[in-house]
Order: structure tokens, then sequence, then C-alpha cells
């Protein structure tokens, strides 16, 4: 649990979008001021793209 809160996280897959890198980033800030809500991270280009 504490190399959860305070180590970094696991490394993304080689080939990953530029917009699911930053998505993955406004969600694992550790800063709770700097997070994304739930309402911001459904206005993130990553989430606007996906296919339904």
């Amino acid at each position: 649990m504490c190399a959860i809160c305070f180590g970094d996280p696991p490394p993304l897959p080689e080939g990953s979008s530029e917009e699911f890198r930053s998505f993955i980033e406004c969600c694992l800030q550790k800063d709770s001021s700097r997070r994304w809500t739930a309402a911001q991270l459904l206005s993130h280009p990553f989430v606007l793209k996906a296919v339904v």
C-alpha cells in the first residue's frame, strides 16, 4: 500500500497514445488539488474520442 501511495506509477505500455498518457497522468496525481474530478475526466479528449 505504501508503494502505491509514495512510489512512482508503473510505466505505461509502449505505443500508448499521448491522449491515453495524459488521461492517466490526470487520474494519478497524488496531490488531490491537482487531480482531475470525474466531471473533468469525462471531458478529456481520450474519453471523448472513445468508441462506445
